[in-house]
């Protein structure tokens, strides 16, 4: 019934089912519900906190589901702004695992909504030549999904943020334009 719901984008059915299935988290399959369910949800808080209770709980997930189990803490460690320890549990991931889908990605949503989260970010370009988008409040650089040509360096653009199994890539989505003080 949970899936069924989940198709449906019936989030507050899902929530209940979730709910009642967090008292028989013991049976393999529930757990690897939940852990589906928390990992694909680390925006929400609780989501993370009770993430963080499962794999602390069952020990067996990270040799279990090992992919899941990087890429979920990868994003939750983002979440937290803990860009180090993310960096890590990506590098896990480009070192164990070969021909991984490279479109695979999660967007990275706002607090404890379902809504991607835009931001702004200065572009800015690296001794190579590479540009990427440098996000203040973040205190991170971030590489651009596409690499156009028509990018200004050191202008200021909103974009949106995709956990890719990589690492984190940013979305050009337009330039922020300033209004000037007409007084």
């Amino acid at each position: 019934m949970f899936n069924y719901y989940l198709n449906l984008d019936n989030i507050e059915k899902c929530n209940e089912y979730i709910s009642e299935l967090e008292y028989y988290k013991d049976i393999t399959d529930v757990m690897k519900l939940l852990f589906k369910y928390y990992g694909r949800n680390l925006n929400i808080i609780s989501n993370r906190l009770k993430f963080y209770n499962l794999i602390r709980e069952f020990p067996k997930i990270e040799d279990s589901f090992s992919l899941r189990y990087n890429y979920f803490n990868y994003i939750a460690s983002a979440y937290n702004k803990d860009f180090r320890t993310a960096s890590e549990y990506s590098s896990n991931i480009n070192d164990r695992f070969n021909y991984l889908n490279p479109d695979f990605q999660l967007p990275w949503k706002m607090t404890d909504q379902d809504e991607v989260e835009t931001f702004q970010g200065i572009l800015m370009e690296n001794k190579k030549g590479f540009k990427f988008i440098r996000i203040a409040p973040l205190a991170q650089n971030f590489n651009l999904i596409k690499r156009k040509n028509s990018y200004i360096i050191g202008k200021e653009y909103f974009v949106n943020l995709y956990f890719y199994l990589n690492g984190i890539k940013a979305e050009v989505l337009k330039e922020v334009i300033k209004v000037e003080n007409m007084l």
